[in-house]
This record gives C-alpha cells, sequence and structure tokens, in this order.
C-alpha cells in the first residue's frame, strides 16, 4: 500500500520545551495484493486498487536543540474504496504511531 496528499499540521506553544501538534493527511493512492515469489515482470498476477486515505494524528514533541525536535505521535488511518478480493477498508486502516526526529530552523 502506498499514498501520498496533502498535509495540514497545526504546532501549539512551539517555542515550549515540550509541546503539542497535530495532523491530518488527505489523499489517495493504491493497494496491492501480491503473490508470494512476485517477480515485477509477472504484473498480470497481482491484484490492485485505488484507495481514499484520511489520516489523524496527535503529537507530543520535545525541543532537543533550536534545531532539532524529538516527538510521538498516535492517530488513525481511515481507507475508503478498497476493492481487494478478502481485504476490508478497515485491514487497510487502523490506528498507527510514529517516533519521530525533526531537523531544521524552527
Amino acid at each position: 500500500m502506498g499514498y501520498g496528499g496533502l498535509l495540514l499540521e497545526y504546532i501549539g506553544a512551539p517555542s515550549e520545551l515540550v509541546h503539542y501538534g497535530a495532523n491530518i493527511v488527505i489523499g489517495g493512492g493504491s493497494a496491492q495484493l501480491v503473490p508470494d515469489g512476485f517477480e515485477p515482470r509477472d504484473s498480470e498476477s497481482f491484484d490492485q486498487t485505488g484507495i481514499f486515505v484520511t489520516e489523524g494524528g496527535a503529537r507530543l514533541e520535545l525541543n532537543v536543540t533550536p534545531y532539532a525536535r524529538a516527538g510521538v505521535t498516535g492517530g488513525y488511518r481511515l481507507v475508503s474504496g478498497s476493492d481487494l478480493r478478502g481485504i476490508s477498508d478497515a485491514d487497510l486502516g487502523g490506528p498507527y504511531g510514529l517516533v519521530s526526529l525533526r531537523f531544521g530552523s524552527f
């Protein structure tokens, strides 16, 4: 499964040592069912579908230095539009967690 889209993000109190944030991704992509031993030249032997994805999360972040932040994020991914055999939208979506290091001029 792969997807991309528009990322909207809010960062609250970014100059505080510990601060919070929230994000949402709205976009699309595709999901594939690929058999064991799949070879790229066997493009006819897999099932593929387009999907719509909405993903929202909340983050807690620590300003480590003026140019580095460490954070943890938890959220939920909703998927719709999948028509893969034996795989539902709920199978592709669900809760997620993320640990991040961000570098830049904040």
